[in-house]
């Protein structure tokens, strides 16, 4: 009586593909989610908003000013004609 089953051995091209085609797709997944997490991360923002008086009213036109003070950068606007700026 023959046996139809093969030893690794005997099967080792097909195994190895197998194998070769698992490692592949799990790279692509990986890759894929980390260049999603990644992707996620930046070296700047954005600053908005709306610039009101003491009293509660909008502010067209005012000087709006933004310092880092980490590194002295500073960056200037002007408020819409309905107090917002960003």
């Amino acid at each position: 009586m023959q046996s139809n089953f093969k030893t690794f051995a005997q099967a080792g091209k097909p195994l190895v593909q197998r194998n070769s085609i698992i490692l592949v797709v799990f790279l692509v997944v990986a890759g894929l989610l980390i260049g999603t997490a990644a992707f996620g991360q930046q070296l700047t923002g954005t600053i908005s908003g709306t610039a009101y008086d003491q009293a509660g009213a909008i502010v067209p036109n005012a000087k709006v000013e933004v310092t880092n003070q980490a590194s002295g950068d500073v960056r200037r606007t002007v408020t819409s004609s309905a107090g917002f700026f960003g």
